[in-house]
């Protein structure tokens, strides 16, 4: 009852008062008050601890190493090694030379007596290598590094627009269906009060049999529906949970972003060719297959090095021994034949290339479609909004009359069934209508690249109290929610008794901090961003813009 009193407030008072107002009413109640989800909160959640998302930044930061491994080629190769062993030599003389005091100039041992040397060779030493020429393979391997890091980008703001979208459809369609479900079982139990009247009626001979079996078979298709639509409610929650990482609670109706709308169609499509990152991604994989073939190219080219050393050796073969040795030496390495496989692995790059080519062609023919679809459905639903507006104000003035008119025999029972099911239906073709315009637009907005937290910060992506999305509670009394499990939050008298507690039990979202209460005056200032972990230096290296317009690409390839 607090909830439905609480939208009643906002519904005929200003917003500065109809949160005084709720909050007044959860004090008394001994409760703290929250602040409602709203659409840009939402896709802030989504934003930070989205794990599709989060798995491609990873991948971000893995590919950025590449570059580092590539500029090493242009670097020297030095190490340094050392080496301690323990020599020793024992002789013991013949009877021959026990005989000979000398031998030559040398004193034997007169006493034939076996002597041993004993010493401790050691040493030190330092080694270099450095590449002077490798058929330009680490050139083209830097080259190729920056079109995989930028590729890698363009791909990560690919996967966020989509994350964002996710976002949003899971956000209107928990609304939709809500209201659907609304709808539904406010026919559900007008339909229970006609048939109790009609068998009432029939049991004192005023009505036939057939208006009984007419108004149970209505009743029973009514049920239908509702059990389809709580089922539909039932999965649209699961996908807000996974999407977003919390169980839908209160949320505020969103609206259409036609701030990002372009001028017509045609606009559209040039926006999108020219700024949606699944281009740039396919382009940038384009260039990465062609300088691979030319990295294995290089394997066929001469390779020139300079390897140099110096050595330091002490107790080489009796103690006080010294020597140090230091060399210089160039090296020519001339590929000659190796059986056919660079040529091979050339040919295949060269294969893998042409295949860039052909799914940068269907990402471009994708996004094309995309563009003009989503912009011609967004144009479709403006209209089917005004429609179904029209449908439902006059369906509801039907039934009042048909309903009237019947009461005085001007109008049969069946009549009167079919204009309160038009009016369901005209119900749910406007709540459907009004979801299609939304998602439409964010839809739009993603095709041509501006779907992104920088563009939705200075938007107000919150609908006004016109009844979009608005649930009429009338005689409803029924969970419009699915039962909460033990792990989450449960509302209480239209507030979340614990609002910190959204994402527990959720790896990367059990991290997610307490929202702030709402303040009393629309904040001008967009959100606070809270950092990922610890990358938040990287999250706006993730986040780069593109070039306004189509740039070749690094290999100096235009597409």
């Amino acid at each position: 009852m607090l909830q439905g009193d609480a939208d009643e407030i906002q519904g005929t008072h200003s917003h500065s008062k109809a949160r005084w107002l709720i909050a007044a009413c959860l004090v008394v109640l001994g409760l703290r008050p929250c602040s409602a989800e709203t659409l840009r909160e939402a896709l802030e959640l989504a934003w930070r601890a989205n794990p599709t998302l989060n798995a491609q930044r990873a991948n971000l930061d893995a590919t950025g190493e590449n570059l580092a491994r590539a500029k090493a080629g242009f670097q020297p190769k030095v190490s340094a090694a050392a080496d301690l062993g323990l020599y020793r030599d024992s002789t013991k003389p013949s009877l021959q030379d026990c005989s000979r005091p000398f031998v030559g100039e040398t004193l034997t041992n007169a006493g034939c007596d076996p002597y041993t040397t004993r010493t401790t060779p050691r040493g030190v030493g330092v080694q270099f290598n450095q590449n002077l020429f490798d058929g330009f393979r680490t050139t083209n391997s830097v080259r190729q590094a920056k079109s995989q890091i930028s590729a890698a980008q363009a791909t990560t703001r690919s996967v966020e627009q989509n994350t964002l979208l996710l976002a949003v459809t899971a956000y209107v369609d928990v609304l939709a269906d809500t209201a659907i479900v609304a709808a539904a079982a406010k026919n559900v139990a007008a339909l229970q009060d006609q048939s109790q009247q009609t068998k009432a009626r029939h049991s004192y001979g005023d009505v036939t049999k057939t208006d009984v079996a007419q108004i149970e078979t209505r009743l029973a298709a009514a049920q239908a529906q509702h059990s389809l639509a709580i089922a539909n409610l039932e999965g649209d929650v699961a996908a807000y949970r996974r999407v977003i990482g919390i169980a839908p609670h209160h949320l505020q109706a969103p609206r259409e972003v036609s701030m990002l709308m372009p001028a017509g169609l045609e606009e559209t499509v040039e926006l999108s060719l020219a700024h949606n990152p699944a281009i740039h991604a396919a382009r940038l994989g384009i260039d990465v297959a062609v300088l691979q073939t030319k990295i294995i190219r290089s394997e066929l080219l001469p390779n020139v090095s300079l390897t140099g050393s110096v050595i330091r050796r002490y107790d080489i073969s009796s103690s006080g021994d010294e020597r140090l040795a230091g060399a210089v030496t160039g090296q020519v390495n001339i590929p000659l034949y190796d059986g056919g496989d660079v040529a091979a692995r050339t040919r295949q790059s060269q294969f893998v290339s042409t295949q860039r080519r052909l799914e940068a062609d269907s990402v471009r023919d994708e996004v094309r479609a995309l563009a003009e679809k989503s912009w011609n459905q967004y144009q479709g639903a403006r209209q089917r909004v005004a429609a179904a507006q029209a449908q439902t104000r006059a369906a509801t003035i039907a039934v009042a009359g048909i309903r009237s008119e019947w009461q005085f025999g001007e109008r049969t029972l069946r009549e009167v069934l079919d204009a309160q099911q038009d009016a369901v239906n005209a119900r749910i073709n406007l709540v459907l209508a009004q979801r299609d315009l939304v998602v439409s637009s964010y839809t739009v907005a993603q095709a041509t690249g501006r779907l992104n937290l920088d563009e939705l910060a200075r938007l107000d992506l919150t609908a006004p109290q016109s009844g979009a999305f608005a649930i009429d509670r009338e005689r409803i009394s029924l969970k419009l929610w699915p039962r909460t499990g033990k792990s989450e939050p449960r509302a209480a008298s239209g507030c979340v008794t614990d609002c910190a507690a959204f994402a527990s039990g959720w790896s990367l979202r059990g991290q997610a901090e307490a929202r702030v209460a709402e303040s009393p005056l629309p904040s001008l200032q967009p959100p606070a961003r809270p950092s990922l972990y610890d990358a938040s230096a990287r999250i706006s290296a993730w986040r780069s813009a593109f070039p306004s317009k189509p740039m070749p690409g690094k290999s100096g390839m235009t597409m």
